[in-house]
């Protein structure tokens, strides 16, 4: 995410994928989730989140 977060102005993503050859959704879904971990977005869980619910589901409150 480098790339995207020091480029200024950022660049369009569907432009941006091309250069690593991934689809344009998945560079935006690498983004917004690296956005949400930084503390720039509250309308998705951090990764940290996520595992905290993958591990609670499973029923294991404490990391492995």
């Amino acid at each position: 995410m480098p790339l995207y977060r020091e480029s200024d102005p950022k660049p369009v993503i569907r432009q941006l994928a091309r250069q690593p050859g991934v689809h344009h959704e998945a560079l935006r879904n690498w983004i917004r989730q690296d956005e949400a971990d930084r503390g720039q977005r509250d309308d998705r869980p951090t990764t940290s989140e996520l595992e905290e619910l993958r591990r609670l589901r499973r029923g294991r409150p404490w990391p492995a």
